[in-house]
């Protein structure tokens, strides 16, 4: 483990969870393969192209994770919760970030003389893309990690306010969590016996809560009950595991896969669920991936930006194998660059005008 700045203390096992969420995504978003790759070579890229959008679960339960880990720590050191510094907190973190890749995004559609429809933007802006519409295809999921970090820190501030022993209420997470993972999966399922598509079922926060809720499960169980010592010595075990709960998402295409999208979506949160365990136990690194992960929000942001833009507009008839270096490289790139230039500074101003109560594991 290394040290950041301020409170923060990174995990390179966690940062290495990101890294691997968002290698995944960025296959999901390679450019589509043509006749220049050898034909060998496709069902490679064709595998991981297929799956990869499973990495987005991962982030969702490492964000269960690490978020609800926040609040229990707060709790643990000074017997308080306090819900606006935790999401003025957020904010600096979540933000700066977003909204400069927005900018830019409003810009570029304005010089090329593309739409705004004013429902994306607003639903962009508002951070509700995932229900009112938006200009990106990936933005919806971090409309989701909002609104769940409102709720937590809401519902939990609350509970600690209302309740005369709050220990009681930590002991019920379980039982929260399970309710939680039972109803989406209602929900899930209900809503695809009117629609098999693939929006419909994914993007709403109601139906895809329960991934970020099994991070917290495993935040109770490591801080109040030492899961991840429990875990030593069981790494591959949970590894072997979680790769068969996410090799279907591999194998078959979500586009023609429900149950992929209903009951799949909860086998793949508790792939994830056992990979951030794992880590959450380990002082393993891999450098590049660890690196990725440090940058991984940032990268995220900009991917698919790059992708579009590549494509469309800079490179539109290349071979596949420029395409996709050159979408790889710009990508990690802009990730670094929006990195080192907008979140790590608003980062260190968060730490000095709203300090951390506790060090806190990221």
């Amino acid at each position: 483990m290394s040290t950041g700045t301020g409170t923060t203390a990174r995990s390179s096992a966690l940062d290495m969870v990101r890294g691997l969420a968002v290698v995944l995504v960025l296959f999901r978003h390679v450019p589509p393969l043509d006749d220049s790759l050898p034909g060998w070579l496709h069902p490679f890229f064709n595998t991981l192209r297929c799956g990869g959008w499973v990495g987005v679960d991962l982030f969702f339960v490492l964000s269960g994770f690490l978020v609800s880990g926040l609040l229990f720590r707060e709790w643990k050191k000074t017997g308080q919760l306090r819900a606006g510094r935790f999401l003025l907190r957020r904010a600096f973190k979540i933000y700066p970030g977003f909204y400069a890749m927005l900018a830019v995004t409003l810009l570029y559609r304005t010089l090329k003389h593309q739409p705004l429809p004013a429902d994306r933007v607003l639903g962009e802006m508002l951070f509700v893309q995932n229900y009112l519409g938006r200009l990106w295809d990936h933005t919806w999921s971090l409309a989701v990690e909002e609104h769940f970090y409102l709720l937590l820190a809401l519902g939990l501030a609350a509970a600690w306010r209302l309740s005369s022993d709050f220990s009681k209420v930590i002991a019920r997470v379980p039982w929260i969590v399970a309710a939680g993972l039972v109803l989406c999966l209602g929900a899930r399922l209900l809503t695809a016996r009117d629609t098999t598509e693939m929006n419909a079922l994914l993007m709403p926060t109601h139906l895809r809560v329960d991934s970020l809720l099994l991070g917290v499960l495993l935040s109770w169980g490591v801080f109040f009950h030492g899961w991840a010592e429990w875990l030593r010595g069981r790494q591959m075990l949970a590894w072997v595991g979680a790769g068969l709960l996410l090799a279907p998402a591999f194998i078959w295409p979500v586009e023609h896969t429900p149950a992929l999208l209903t009951f799949g979506v909860t086998g793949f949160a508790l792939a994830g669920a056992l990979l951030v365990l794992t880590a959450s136990s380990s002082t393993a690194t891999l450098p590049p991936l660890a690196w990725v992960g440090r940058n991984s929000y940032a990268i995220y942001l900009w991917h698919v930006p790059a992708a579009v833009v590549l494509r469309k507009d800079i490179l539109p008839s290349v071979a596949w194998p420029v395409l996709a270096l050159a979408y790889v490289a710009v990508t990690l790139t802009a990730g670094y660059l929006a990195t080192r230039l907008v979140e790590l500074p608003m980062l260190r101003l968060r730490d000095r005008w709203f300090p951390s109560n506790a060090p806190v594991v990221v």
